[in-house]
């Protein structure tokens, strides 16, 4: 570099030293939390989810028909956890 360039990148040094630093607007946060959050599923949305889960649910059945399995103890353990992460996530959400 040239003594002129480096003349110059000291101006600009200076410059940027002595002028104030950005700031953010007062509402901010509040806009970057709402753009961060994830937009809610459409109805459609949601029922292709729910049908989806439903055939998966059947196929698995349907896969696991031979095996000795206790739907009972499995019924008895999904339902619960699927209850709690559903609050959960409604507590999160609101």
């Amino acid at each position: 570099m040239s003594e002129q360039d480096h003349a110059n990148m000291d101006g600009l040094l200076r410059d940027a030293m002595t002028a104030r630093p950005p700031t953010l607007s007062s509402n901010f946060d509040q806009r970057l939390a709402k753009r961060l959050r994830p937009a809610g599923l459409s109805f459609a949305s949601r029922m292709v989810l729910v049908v989806y889960a439903l055939i998966a649910l059947l196929v698995s059945v349907w896969a696991l028909r031979p095996l000795p399995v206790n739907w009972t103890l499995v019924l008895t353990t999904l339902a619960p956890l699927s209850l709690g992460w559903h609050w959960i996530r409604r507590r999160i959400n609101s």
